[in-house]
């Protein structure tokens, strides 16, 4: 069984391969199979391990509850709407196995050392990786450009890596001490690198938490604590950073949503790995307000929200009720025995990963998944005794090749889902990409359909084919690209607006009304929708409608003038004033917030005169044009 850490806590890591250092060697192959090979040997060895002869299961009330999680899961994703293939679904089973699987493991049989030795090879990986790709390309992400995918597996790996330091220190084992040291500051390199609020803010509840479970005196340790943190708040450099990176955050928008998702899906949820599908009509319109919107919204950002969302109360009750366990096995643990160091590193490795799931997506990739629920069934065979065994039936061990053969085709299967499904149509389509933006539509619609035939139905992809196929003035042939987006995501945005102007260009006025009404209700701060309104509603003869479309629109771009005007963004106010003006030129708001910019920037007391006396506003305009201008 010790191999099974080997296995996971060495080979894992390298899962999340960058992509960057990929590009920088010039090695395509390794971007597209790095994944399948490792995937592939991953189920197919928690097979061999599930399946050998002999094997008996000690079954704990935790993994009565994980399967129990899995059955909701199922029943979930079968009373959807939806049919989709069901890999997020095979996925949470294939966890289910993890977990189980390692709950029975004595922890006598796998010595604290080994543990913390293969948690720091595998942070001495993946400070390689990192330290590779920041001088290839000046940016620590990992596959696919997530940068906090790899902040979680530095900040989960960090707790091993000090339980080490401190035994080479008790020791005084220099020259180990020396290496442990610096892979530990290595990766703490890579952490500042990437950027990752999660991952800091993480590191700082770790902090607070390890002194209430381990230190003695626990109300001072927190407080020193918490005098630290205040005194940084106190730096104005600091609250102002603060300030900038929330501010125009997007996940308190994806979180109401996420609520109202809820709210009509209360009981069963929308189905594993539907959220993205079930979740645009729930968006809150003012999401779209903020520069980080984006129209394809795939994660909740918050791994109970999207739990809850997709499997309802029971798939959210059932999963708080496994780590409500786990902790009370930990409490009671704590209360007959002293914690042992490798437990410790345990148990805040798992929670810091499980922590920084509740603002980001990490647990949505496999390798992150797969040694939160190795680590978590590990605690759950430490702290709780062994209760009744299961072992496997003769009639299993006789079928145990067929079984092994079955579970080696699924295995390829989820990795070609899982891994040549992102990687091949992410090469493909980033060459499409390249080719657009040096303006060679034809050449960028061959490589989308490349990309095509390896996933039929990316949404990303049939999006990019839709608008090339546009541009090169085929609009038959976008509009069937756009159906096939709205038939599989009936509420993106941006796909019902491009799909109603195809129709305006082929002269469907009324069809393309249709389709920006949806628009407007997933997101009504589109100008370019009002005023196309008014266009095709002036074409019907429907003169009155298209005035109050053309209203619409000058009340979105003075509300934007008014947005950039409080952030200081002059320059963009004045773009937003003068559009807004050459469609209505009487617009006293837009007037106003132009002007204000314009001496903002400029300082020009003379505009100021010359609007009193071409305008004669009357004494409120003045004061609030004053009020706008500082004066």
């Amino acid at each position: 069984m010790y191999k099974e850490f080997v296995f996971f806590l060495i080979v894992l890591p390298l899962l999340i391969y960058p992509e960057p250092l990929t590009g920088a060697i010039r090695n395509e192959y390794i971007a597209k199979y790095h994944g399948l090979i490792i995937l592939t040997l991953a189920y197919c060895f928690r097979c061999i391990f599930l399946l050998r002869p002999g094997i008996h299961f000690k079954w704990r009330n935790t993994d009565k509850l994980m399967l129990l999680f899995c059955l909701f899961s199922a029943a979930s994703w079968g009373l959807s709407r939806l049919f989709i293939m069901p890999e997020t679904l095979i996925l949470t089973f294939c966890y289910a196995i993890i977990f189980v699987r390692m709950s029975n493991i004595s922890i006598d049989t796998v010595p604290q050392k080994q543990i913390a030795d293969l948690w720091l090879v595998s942070l001495a990986i993946l400070m390689s990786l990192g330290i590779a790709q920041y001088f290839s390309s000046s940016q620590v992400t990992a596959t696919l450009g997530n940068r906090n995918f790899f902040a979680c597996f530095i900040v989960a790996g960090m707790p091993f890596a000090t339980l080490k330091i401190y035994e080479y220190f008790q020791k005084k084992e220099i020259l180990q001490l020396f290496v442990t040291v610096l892979i530990l500051l290595g990766c703490v390199f890579c952490l500042y690198c990437t950027r990752s609020r999660g991952a800091v803010l993480v590191i700082v509840v770790i902090l607070i938490l390890y002194g209430g479970v381990v230190q003695k005196r626990k109300v001072l340790y927190i407080l020193c604590i918490t005098a630290v943190l205040a005194s940084v708040m106190l730096i104005p450099y600091t609250r102002s950073m603060i300030y900038r990176e929330l501010k125009d955050d997007v996940r308190p928008y994806i979180w109401l949503g996420t609520f109202d998702l809820i709210s009509h899906n209360p009981i069963v949820g929308v189905g594993p790995g539907l959220f993205h599908i079930a979740y645009p009509p729930f968006r809150p319109h003012d999401y779209f307000l903020t520069p980080k919107s984006v129209d394809a919204t795939r994660h909740a950002h918050n791994e109970l929200l999207e739990v809850w969302a997709e499997t309802g109360s029971l798939g959210l009750i059932t999963l708080i009720g496994i780590f409500a366990l786990l902790g009370y096995g930990i409490y009671k643990y704590r209360r007959a025995k002293r914690l042992s160091g490798v437990l410790l590193a345990l148990i805040f490795s798992s929670l810091s990963i499980l922590l920084h799931n509740m603002i980001d997506v990490n647990m949505r990739f496999m390798s992150t998944t797969a040694v939160f629920w190795m680590q978590a069934g590990i605690i759950a065979g430490i702290v709780f005794p062994a209760g009744s065994e299961i072992a496997i039936s003769p009639k299993v061990i006789k079928a145990r090749r067929l079984l092994l053969i079955l579970l080696s085709i699924l295995a390829v299967w989820l990795s070609y889902t899982q891994i040549i499904d992102s990687f091949l149509t992410e090469k493909t389509c980033q060459k499409g990409i390249d080719a657009r933006n040096a303006g060679n539509w034809e050449k960028a619609v061959f490589w989308y359909e490349r990309g095509l035939i390896h996933s039929p139905d990316n949404l990303s992809l049939l999006y990019y084919m839709s608008y090339a196929q546009d541009k090169l003035g085929n609009t038959p042939d976008a509009l069937k690209y756009y159906q096939r987006i709205i038939t599989k995501a009936p509420y993106y945005a941006s796909v019902q607006k491009n799909i109603a102007t195809c129709y305006l260009k082929i002269g469907e006025y009324s069809k393309a009304l249709e389709h920006y009404a949806t628009q407007l209700m997933l997101n009504p701060n589109d100008p370019d929708v009002y005023l196309n309104m008014a266009f095709c509603y002036n074409k019907i003869g429907r003169q009155k409608e298209a005035q109050l479309a053309r209203r619409s629109a000058i009340k979105v771009y003075v509300s934007w003038a008014m947005r950039t005007f409080e952030e200081k963004k002059f320059d963009k106010t004045i773009t937003f004033c003068e559009t807004a003006l050459s469609i209505d030129p009487d617009n006293i708001s837009a007037l106003h917030y132009l002007i204000a910019s314009v001496y903002r920037t400029k300082n020009d007391k003379a505009l100021y005169n010359q609007y009193i006396q071409h305008y004669k506003p009357d004494n409120k305009e003045v004061g609030e044009l004053n009020r706008l201008m500082g004066l």
